[in-house]
């Protein structure tokens, strides 16, 4: 391993600060040295949208629960 390879590492190391995490950020950072020269590229991230709606959805489902314990309370939906 040549020396700025293994100081790239340790920097890694030292700034994660996590030993079990560190192997997958060196991955992740090789990702980014393609044939020697350093390019970085957007990548598309599905959680930026997926995690909203998942928190929308719970929300709109809570609502839901809430308003069918009303009414359930309130004798409303009960046949007499």
């Amino acid at each position: 391993m040549d020396d700025s390879k293994q100081y790239s590492n340790k920097m890694i190391e030292s700034f994660i600060a996590k030993p079990e995490k560190t192997l997958w950020y060196q991955n992740a950072f090789s990702k980014f040295n393609v044939n020697g020269v350093d390019a970085m590229k957007w990548h598309w991230s599905w959680w930026a949208f997926g995690g909203r709606a998942l928190d929308l959805f719970r929300l709109q489902r809570l609502q839901s629960q809430a308003r069918r314990n009303r009414i359930q309370n309130t004798g409303r939906g009960q046949t007499r």
